[in-house]
């Protein structure tokens, strides 16, 4: 099988230097940048004039080249391509979803060894040097429909994961209430009284390896739960240096700065013995269960009472006093141990 570069199977367009003073957030034209390529809608428009070339429509094939480097198709409609942002337009013998399915993995290979300080680029040079493995029109697109079928099934495992998600979320506000209301009137403290410690993780990255002690990032919490995938891991000579980051169970991770700051975990068994990254770590006292506190924050509570606070300055940002001040419910602990055992049997399902 013949391998070719980038620029052989795709012409690579690259986005148009917008004027930022004319962005607005309703007049004119949507301007597809960076955080749209993914999410696939667009918020900021401009009245700049471009050229009809710079124009996007539904199907485009479209990268993010700054931070995560993302390839997605467009779904926003008619937009502006914007500067760090580039369309992929496959040439005639090139099936367009074989590239789809093809970029992820050479793009996660460029991220991956590309050093930065706060954002890490993807550059044009970069993206031609790509080398994509090409088979003839038909077996690309052989390829493409198996790969279109996986993405079907894993679609619906992730619906019948939302659904159970928000089982649990409508299970806790039946049982309790509206958290931040206290419209059952349990009473509220701050979370501080509930704590039994609160620390920082390590403000120096370490040394990845194979394989080793998990180093659970930002990256890997989400929806109140541990993702594996691209979870990171450490030596145990790196985990020495980072001996106050080691969780042993029942502990909540907060995410303290980034686009997903104020997101958080606990830390289940299978992550017993293994080390969280950069964010606060709290272990509660004996009148707070974890797994109920975790849900509680998930809920509206996240959107109503977490988030706002981190968005203080251009970089989403939460600290220990913010974390502490957080309004919890007093519901008795027996009804909490309930609650956790419910949401024990839901993630049995899962």
């Amino acid at each position: 099988m013949m391998e070719k570069t980038l620029p052989e199977v795709c012409i690579i367009q690259y986005g148009f230097p917008f004027d930022s003073s004319k962005f607005c957030s309703a007049e004119g034209v949507p301007l597809v940048r960076i955080r749209d390529v993914v999410r696939g809608y667009s918020e900021t428009y401009t009245t700049e004039i471009a050229g009809e070339n710079y124009i996007v429509n539904d199907g485009d094939l479209l990268i993010g080249m700054d931070g995560e480097f993302n390839i997605a198709y467009w779904k926003g409609g008619r937009a502006y391509l914007n500067q760090r942002v580039c369309r992929l337009i496959p040439r005639e013998d090139v099936d367009r979803d074989y590239i789809f399915y093809y970029m992820p993995q050479a793009l996660k290979a460029i991220e991956d060894a590309t050093p930065f300080v706060t954002v890490k680029h993807l550059s044009a040079k970069q993206l031609s040097k790509i080398l994509i493995p090409l088979p003839d029109m038909s077996e690309q697109q052989r390829i493409s429909a198996v790969l279109r079928s996986v993405d079907r099934v894993i679609a619906m495992r992730k619906k019948e994961l939302d659904e159970l998600n928000n089982l649990v979320k409508s299970r806790f506000v039946e049982l309790f209430g509206d958290p931040v209301a206290d419209s059952m009137k349990w009473g509220q403290l701050p979370l501080s009284y509930y704590l039994k410690s609160i620390r920082y993780g390590t403000s120096t990255p370490p040394s990845f390896s194979e394989t080793g002690y998990e180093f659970i990032r930002a990256t890997n919490i989400k929806n109140g739960q541990i993702l594996s995938s691209d979870m990171k891991y450490i030596s145990e000579e790196e985990a020495k240096k980072i001996e106050k980051c080691k969780v042993f169970g029942g502990e909540m991770i907060i995410v303290r700065s980034g686009v997903n700051a104020g997101d958080t975990c606990i830390i289940t068994g299978e992550h017993c013995g293994q080390y969280a990254g950069y964010d606060m770590i709290l272990v509660f006292g004996e009148a707070l269960h974890p797994v109920f506190a975790n849900v509680l924050i998930n809920t509206e509570y996240m959107d109503r009472v977490v988030k706002p606070l981190t968005r203080r300055a251009a970089q989403p940002h939460l600290n220990s006093e913010q974390v502490q001040s957080f309004p919890i419910i007093q519901v008795p602990y027996a009804q909490q141990e309930q609650f956790a055992a419910f949401v024990e049997q839901t993630d049995k399902s899962k």
